[in-house]
């Protein structure tokens, strides 16, 4: 068994089963054929490597299949080939722009509610 047909079949596939939707993020685009083989009649594959106003597009399409009685579709697969986006990489942004104009409510310890 080759390495690519294991992580379709024993990783990506039993979490797709397990939550309907999955999003693989890929920053070192490693996985980009691996995730677009998966593509079938019952699963769909939505690739943001073109632009993710395309990506989200095409998930909305599929989202509005999932709410029609017997969708066609099972499961999608949203490959984003960026780095996933976490409140870890906001917090050193946000305590850097603490004592600025530009988050006043921070600043001396100030509340925002006023």
């Amino acid at each position: 068994m080759k390495i690519s047909h294991f992580i379709q079949q024993e990783v990506i596939l039993p979490r797709l089963k397990q939550n309907g939707v999955l999003i693989v993020y890929d920053p070192d685009v490693r996985c980009r054929e691996l995730c677009l083989g998966l593509q079938s009649a019952t699963l769909a594959v939505i690739d943001t490597s073109e632009g993710s106003i395309l990506g989200r597009s095409a998930a909305l399409q599929v989202f509005n299949e999932f709410g029609k009685p017997n969708p066609p579709v099972e499961g999608m697969l949203v490959y984003v080939p960026f780095l996933r986006f976490s409140i870890l990489m906001v917090r050193p942004v946000m305590q850097s722009l603490k004592n600025t104009s530009l988050m006043p409510w921070k600043r001396d310890g100030a509340s925002r509610n006023r």
